[in-house]
């Protein structure tokens, strides 16, 4: 880089982070403008803002041990595991991460919430959250959106706040609201990502002794790691709910455009493989596995039934991608009863993947018999495109939790997986198809 380019880019760079400063200085000082002339006007400010949160201690371990001859033959999606290191569980993409060693940075976190009465009819809701699996606790704004009742049924959002996927969606956060330490990865994986930045529309309406809701939204996403940038865009979808004193019922269907960012190394040599196929005129081969310019739709539906002290929870999730992308069916169902301050569970979860037939691109034989010694490498990088959601998984897990407060709840489960076929939600091949994994976690709110 020249020395007159860098010193244009530095200032390019100064301009950006001071338009940026301005910008914050100016949104700051509205919001305080307008909170404190509130204030000034009403003869108690605490009426008017609410502030609540949440707080997760919790760690889990696995007792995975790795394939004695580093990778398994008859898998060719697993990498190779030159060094033998012990399989970590990689569930919801990369957030939680467990090994042999028991880690209480995993499911920890905390979140506070300031809800703000502007009016009557608007609301101002801002959430921060920080957890251990992420950034090492560094604080994250989850929720940034204003609220407008618009009619004594319906409300209208515009910020950034949770997408409506799964019966847990609304309360993820906050594991006081569910039974397990975590919701169950085979369908808590499918979509990832949480929260949109966008706008969505509430309507509630009463039937009898029912309560049906409805709500459809529209916006956009990033979700950043450190290898890639995954970009959701035009994200449509509607999800409708109907309840009553013992049985909620819950439909969600989403569309959304994926894109794909990835940084350093992984891009340079992605471009320089479609490179070398453009030239031999096989760049079909590569592109009907890439991940980026690619539909999406999601369908789930789920019930949550309730009698005396018993409850049951259960959802059905499939996931439909476009090319040779993995296309999921997942699907759980928890059953629990409250014994005093004690309320043991049982859950049994499924994961399947449905088209391995369209895996490989469909010139993958012609390519194979023009070029002999390439199709092995050509076909296991369409496999291992396909990544976590690839396989098929069942899970049975216990729980016990402990009621120590009516606000602070102590959860202990163990998780027995069994991978039908590839690693299943490892990161490498492991000893046994079957391993255990051990979660403990003190919930609270606030």
């Amino acid at each position: 880089m020249s020395k007159a380019y860098s010193r244009k880019f530095k200032m390019l760079l100064m301009l950006v982070l001071l338009n940026q400063a301005v910008l914050y200085s100016a949104l700051f000082s509205a919001v305080y403008s307008a909170l404190y002339s509130r204030r000034a006007q009403a003869q108690s400010f605490d009426e008017d803002i609410k502030i609540s949160g949440y707080l997760t201690i919790g760690g889990g371990k696995t007792d995975a041990e790795p394939l004695e001859v580093s990778d398994d033959p008859d898998d060719i999606e697993d990498q190779q595991n030159t060094y033998l290191n012990p399989p970590r569980y990689v569930a919801y993409a990369d957030k939680f991460i467990l090994d042999p060693d028991f880690n209480f940075n995993i499911y920890s976190k905390a979140g506070l919430q300031i809800d703000y009465a502007i009016d009557q009819q608007t609301q101002a809701t801002i959430q921060i959250t920080g957890r251990g699996d992420v950034d090492n606790f560094d604080p994250d704004m989850s929720w940034l959106y204003i609220s407008h009742q618009l009619t004594s049924n319906t409300t209208i959002r515009a910020g950034r706040f949770r997408i409506p996927l799964y019966y847990a969606s609304a309360f993820i956060d906050v594991g006081l609201a569910y039974p397990w330490v975590t919701p169950p990865a085979e369908i808590y994986t499918l979509i990832n990502m949480d929260n949109m930045t966008g706008v969505d529309l509430i309507t509630t309406h009463y039937l009898g002794d029912w309560v049906l809701s409805v709500q459809p939204y529209y916006g956009s996403s990033d979700f950043e790691r450190i290898q890639a940038t995954t970009i959701f865009r035009n994200i449509l979808g509607i999800t409708s709910q109907l309840q009553n004193d013992f049985l909620t019922t819950r439909f969600s269907w989403l569309r959304y455009h994926l894109d794909f960012e990835a940084k350093g190394d992984i891009q340079k040599v992605a471009d320089e493989q479609r490179k070398f196929l453009d030239s031999i005129g096989y760049a079909d081969l590569i592109d009907y596995v890439d991940p980026r310019d690619t539909d999406v739709q999601f369908l789930s539906f789920g019930i949550e039934y309730r009698h005396d002290n018993t409850k049951v929870i259960s959802e059905f999730a499939r996931s439909t991608l476009e090319r040779a992308w993995s296309d999921v069916d997942a699907w759980y169902i928890t059953i629990g009863h409250t014994l005093g301050h004690y309320f043991p569970h049982i859950t049994l979860a499924r994961h399947d993947e449905r088209n391995e037939d369209k895996r490989l691109p469909p010139r993958t034989d012609e390519f194979a018999a023009e070029f002999p010694a390439l199709a092995g490498a050509s076909e296991q990088r369409s496999w291992m495109f396909h990544g976590i959601l690839d396989n098929e998984t069942t899970t049975i897990t216990l729980g016990l939790n402990y009621q120590l407060t009516a606000t602070v709840l102590l959860k202990t489960e163990w998780m027995r997986t069994h991978n039908d076929t590839s690693t299943g939600f490892y990161n490498f091949a492991t000893k046994d198809k079957s391993n255990n994994i051990y979660n403990l976690a003190l919930e609270a709110i606030f």
